[in-house]
């Protein structure tokens, strides 16, 4: 991910623009605990990894899905929790055609 929300919302809309009708756009990414979540060690130590080694750090599941749908992309399944929860999986598509609004991305 990029290290501020505008360029991973620019980061979006591009690959969202790039996907032809009904492609897949996968994104495997560390998820930062919500603050009303309580949150794992391997969570919290991967909060403090990523704020050391990187300008971006993470991000919550909340933030991935309004940059997917914002991007006009559709969930194409839940989040996906990996290992303890601390990594996640969340595939978006491109609809063939926008006839209908598509619901929003659940957090």
């Amino acid at each position: 991910m990029c290290s501020s929300d505008l360029e991973n919302v620019d980061l979006f809309r591009r690959l969202g623009r790039a996907l032809r009708p009904g492609g897949v756009l996968a994104v495997i990414e560390p998820i930062r605990v919500e603050i009303r979540h309580g949150a794992g060690q391997f969570a919290a130590l991967g909060e403090l990894y990523f704020g050391l080694t990187s300008r971006s750090g993470t991000w919550t599941a909340s933030d991935l899905a309004r940059w997917q749908r914002d991007a006009g992309l559709d969930c194409a399944s839940p989040l996906s929790e990996l290992g303890d929860g601390s990594l996640s999986l969340r595939i978006a598509t491109k609809t063939l055609s926008r006839a209908v609004p598509a619901p929003p991305c659940p957090p």
